[in-house]
Parts: structure tokens; C-alpha cells; sequence
């Protein structure tokens, strides 16, 4: 009790203290404990919004990692909250608090298990104490630094707000306004109605190209900052898959269990011939750079879809199945799954694409997935497929690397490879075939590709991989957590490195499978992996398509090269005769 009487003996003296105001002001202008409370209201209502998760989604979209997304949006919905609380309240001090408040409630998770695998890390690359007291004390300065700055933004802000109150108000009464005073009248409304009309423009420049808005084409083709971005998602969403019970659909299995192969047997099923790329595909080699596909000649000289394409719009479904880990609360992972457009009229089977390790709005919010899908089945460029999008996010490490862990915690190569397949042939029309199986995947989704597919050749036969890397472990300022899952073990790096698996299988093996590899070569990290695992691959002589191009480790790199690899693989599944 002695709380609440000092809690609303706070909002007394406040009330009283703004009795100078105006008095639209002064009924909201309640002192500290106000601010506050104004502040966490507003970090409780966009996470029950879901803006908190959307701004992480589409700063992942970006390329940050979830933990650097959430970091970022949390110090700017701290840096909201505080502004907030400092323009109803006049004070400073007090909202900046809820910055901190911000920063626990979005980052504070993440925090937590960074710390927690730091401390797990043995050997020479292990926890260093002073090194994590250094990032506490970053995380407190900043915070303070961005909270103190919107706050005196804001209190600056209600100022204006104030003195054009005080000036209408004399108007009221009879009074005059000169050139000075009415500036100060109208700029800040003209400052607000800029800043607020700008919002929807930077949202689509941050989030699909800078000059997104000088062409009609380009804002068409925008998706928003925050949800789906197709008008199909959404349409006919629901938990359960069209003919099942919408049941978990089975345990995701444990580290040794089904799906576990090496990547050393033989595939399984018919392979049929190499393909007319070739070993070693007709791309140009690394450093002979061109946008595009550069095979166009032989993808698409034949296209046995085009007599029964249908037309219209896909439909989305979820469901979920027990997470592939343990040590997180998190204990069920959705899988969403795009139909094409006719399936539900017929009894048609269709191949899959697996993507990995993003959820389905990362896809919509990076390329427009659903709309392009939609686009591209319709006019026949590709043939009806459905797609899988696998979220791997949640689990005990940062990032999943998709990988089955050095310690056992996490399980998610089996989960992907065993698991989620085997529900998906079991509850929708797929093509049950090797052969009709694509994986794919950008950033750290290319390396799941490639490593997938490389250890399960007789569950994938081709792989989409769009600005990945190739070796098990990579730590790089671009990588910084995807070593964690492999904890520096030397047999566990080996037995997931493209780079070395590639090696590993026999040449009938290799004939069988198709890679479609995307890049700049020699930029970065990710560049210069790419230019290594392509002479790894033209060298072993594997089917392959490179599609070298000049737009970086960015999602516009697959909304260019997405329909093209799509195209490859499509050419591949026809000659080797499992799609006619």
C-alpha cells in the first residue's frame, strides 16, 4: 500500500507542478512516475502489436543477425519510450529509465544466452570476464546516450508545442501574430507532417532499395516494412494441412536418429543423366562477373508444365512440430508451406523447395515470395511446386547453422532432413522423390543448403544457395555466431564443411546432384567463399550453375537471382525425368 500512496502522491505533485501549463497539457503532463508508465505502455503495446518482431524481421532482412536486430530495435524503442515520456511529462530523468526498461524487454533473451554460451566456450577461445563487463557497460552507456538524446528532443519539442499553444490562445482572445511568432506556430507542424509522411518511403527505401520510389515498377513491387507482403499469405492460413489432422505430426527425433547420414553413401533413387548444364556447369567462372542466369539457352528449352499451368493465386498453410532442441522454452517450431495456384483442385503432385533457416515472412519481407511464386507459376516461367519455409529460429544458439550441435542440445540437420520432410510427403502432394527435392536458403540458409544437401543426397538432389559460406565454424565479423553450434570440435567442423564433404562422395553420387550457386564473387567473406566452393565443385565435377553478379550479400540479390535458379532447377528436374 505504501507503494500505490507514494505512486499517486507522484502524480499529485506532478498535477499540481503543471498548473502553469495549459490545460489540454496539464491533464497529462504528471510528473515522473507518469513518464514511465507512458514509456513501458508504449514498449508493452508495439510488442502486442508486433511491431518489436517485425522490426527485427526486417532488420534481418537487411542481413543482421537476430541478435544484432534485437539489440538494434531495442535501444530505438528505448530511445521511443523515453521521447514519450518526456513529452507528456516536462522530465528527463525518468523516461530515460524506460530506455533500460526497453533494452531488457527486447534484447534482454538474447543477452542472457550469448552470456551463457560465452561461459560454455572451452578452451583458449573461452569466456573472458572483463570482456563481458565491457559489453555491460556499452550496453548501459548507450542506452543512457540514446534515451538522453530523445528525451531532450522531446522536451524541446513540447516546448515549441507550448509557446504555439500560447500564441493561438492569445489570437482567441483578439491578439496578433507576426512573421516571427507564426513561424513558430506552423514549423513544428510542418516538421511533424514531414517526418510522419516520411515514414512509409523510408520504410520501403531501408527495406527494398533506395530509389524505390523514382519508378512506378518499384513501388510496385516493394513489400512493406512489418508482415507479409503478398496478398496471398494470409489467405487461407491455417494449422493444419489440407487432409491431416494438424497434429505435431510426430517426435522431431534426437541427434543419431533418422536423417543422419554422413553424406558418404550412395543417394537413393534413379539420378538419370547430368543434366544439359554439365559438370562443372556453363557459368563463367569466378571473377567474370554478370547479373543474371548465365545458362538462359538451356533453361527453359523445355517446359512440359506449360500445357496444364494454372492461373491465380497460392494459398499458405502452417503447422508446427516439437522444436528440434532443448535447453529453450520455445518447444514447438512452425512450418509454413505455400500450395500453388490449382492445387486444391486436382489431384496433381508437385516437387518441393525446402528453405531454411527463415520463417516465411523473412522470404516476403526479402523478395516477395508469395506474390512471385504466384507471378511466375501463372505465366509458366516455372513449373507449379510447393514450398516449404522452415523456421529454425528459437533454439539454444543464436543461430542454428541447421546443424545437429557438438553437445546435443540441438538437432535441426535431422529435423530438416528427416523430420519435416517426412510430414510434408506424408500430408500434401508432393512428388516423393529425391529428385523433386530442392533446399535452399540465403546467408546462413546457402551454407544449410549446401551442407544439406551434401550429407543427404538421397533426400535433396539440388540445392539453391544464394550468398552463403561453406565452412562449418566460419568465425568472421560477418559470421559471428555460426561457430557456436560446432563449439571449435574439430570432427564435428569436418563432418559439416561443404568445402571438405564435397570431397567425400563418390563420383556417381556427385553426378546425381545439382547445385545453383549465387554470388559476388570476392566480396567479403561471403565472396570469397563462394569463388572457393565453386572450384571445389567444378573441380570434383559437379552439375552446377553459377550465377555471379554484382549486388553483394543482400536480399536484392535474391529478388534478381530467386525465379533464375528456380528456372535452373526446374530445367534439371525435367532431364532427369522426374518432372514431365
Amino acid at each position: 500500500m505504501s507503494g500505490v500512496t507514494a505512486l499517486v502522491g507522484a502524480f499529485a505533485r506532478g498535477r499540481a507542478r503543471a498548473s502553469r501549463f495549459p490545460p489540454s497539457l496539464a491533464r497529462i503532463a504528471w510528473g515522473p512516475a507518469a513518464g514511465i508508465l507512458v514509456g513501458v505502455a508504449l514498449i508493452l503495446g508495439l510488442r502486442a502489436s508486433g511491431a518489436i518482431s517485425g522490426s527485427n524481421v526486417a532488420l534481418e532482412a537487411m542481413g543482421f543477425d537476430p541478435d544484432r536486430a534485437s539489440l538494434i530495435t531495442g535501444l530505438t524503442v528505448g530511445g521511443l519510450g523515453a521521447a514519450l515520456g518526456a513529452l507528456l511529462t516536462g522530465r528527463r530523468v525518468a523516461p530515460i529509465l524506460v530506455a533500460y526498461v526497453a533494452l531488457g524487454v527486447v534484447f534482454g533473451r538474447a543477452f542472457v544466452a550469448e552470456t551463457a554460451a560465452a561461459v560454455a566456450t572451452p578452451g583458449p577461445d573461452g569466456f573472458v570476464p572483463l570482456g563481458w563487463l565491457a559489453t555491460a557497460v556499452t550496453l548501459a552507456g548507450t542506452t543512457l546516450a540514446i534515451g538522453w538524446a530523445m528525451a531532450t528532443l522531446a522536451i524541446e519539442v513540447r516546448r515549441w508545442l507550448f509557446a504555439g499553444w500560447l500564441l493561438l490562445a492569445g489570437l482567441r482572445r483578439g491578439g496578433t501574430v507576426g512573421r516571427r511568432r507564426a513561424v513558430r506556430i506552423v514549423a513544428p507542424i510542418v516538421a511533424l507532417v514531414v517526418v510522419l509522411g516520411s515514414v512509409p518511403t523510408l520504410a520501403d527505401m531501408v527495406n527494398y532499395t533506395p530509389d524505390v520510389a523514382m519508378t512506378k515498377g518499384g513501388l510496385q513491387q516493394a513489400p512493406p516494412l512489418v508482415g507479409g507482403s503478398s496478398s496471398s499469405v494470409g489467405q487461407g492460413v491455417s494449422n493444419s494441412a489440407p487432409g491431416g489432422s494438424g497434429a505435431s505430426g510426430g517426435a522431431s527425433g534426437s541427434p543419431g536418429g533418422a536423417g543422419t547420414a554422413t553424406g558418404t553413401g550412395e543417394a537413393s533413387g534413379s539420378g538419370g543423366p547430368a543434366g544439359a548444364l554439365g559438370a562443372g556447369g556453363s557459368g563463367a567462372a569466378p571473377g567474370s562477373v554478370g547479373p543474371g542466369i548465365v545458362s538462359a539457352g538451356a533453361i527453359a528449352s523445355t517446359q512440359p508444365w506449360l500445357a496444364s499451368r494454372p492461373s491465380g493465386q497460392g494459398q499458405v498453410v502452417s503447422f508446427t512440430l516439437p522444436s528440434p532442441w532443448r535447453g529453450s522454452s520455445q518447444t514447438s517450431s512452425p512450418v509454413w508451406i505455400y500450395l500453388p495456384p490449382g492445387y486444391s483442385s486436382g489431384a496433381r503432385r508437385y516437387p518441393v523447395i525446402y528453405t531454411v533457416p527463415w520463417d516465411l515472412t523473412h522470404w516476403s519481407m526479402g523478395i516477395h515470395v508469395t506474390a512471385l511464386l504466384d507471378q511466375a507459376i501463372t505465366a509458366g516461367t516455372l513449373p507449379p511446386s510447393i514450398v516449404a519455409f522452415v523456421d529454425l529460429a528459437g533454439g539454444p544458439f543464436p543461430n542454428s547453422e541447421c546443424a545437429n550441435s557438438y553437445d546435443g542440445r540441438e538437432w535441426t540437420d535431422t529435423y530438416v532432413s528427416s523430420t519435416v520432410v517426412r510430414y510434408v510427403d506424408s500430408h500434401y502432394r508432393t512428388i516423393a522423390d529425391p529428385r523433386a527435392r530442392t533446399i535452399a536458403g540465403f546467408s546462413q540458409g546457402g551454407f544449410c543448403a549446401a551442407n544439406l544437401l551434401l550429407r543427404h543426397p538421397g533426400v535433396f538432389r539440388q540445392a539453391a544457395i544464394f550468398a552463403g559460406y561453406f565452412e562449418a565454424g566460419l568465425s568472421s565479423g560477418e559470421t559471428v555466431n555460426a561457430w557456436m553450434p560446432f563449439g571449435h570440435v574439430a570432427s564435428v567442423i569436418a563432418a559439416n564443411s561443404p568445402m571438405q564433404t564435397a570431397d567425400t562422395l563418390s563420383s556417381a553420387v556427385r553426378s546425381q546432384l545439382f547445385l545453383v550457386l549465387s554470388a559476388q564473387p570476392g566480396l567479403g567473406v561471403f565472396g570469397a567463399q563462394a569463388s572457393r566452393f565453386a572450384a571445389v565443385l567444378t573441380r570434383d565435377g559437379y552439375p552446377t550453375d553459377f550465377l555471379w553478379n554484382q549486388l553483394g550479400h543482400a536480399w536484392k540479390a535474391v529478388r534478381q537471382e530467386f525465379l533464375p535458379a528456380l528456372q535452373a532447377i526446374a530445367e534439371r528436374e525435367v532431364r532427369t525425368g522426374v518432372l514431365g
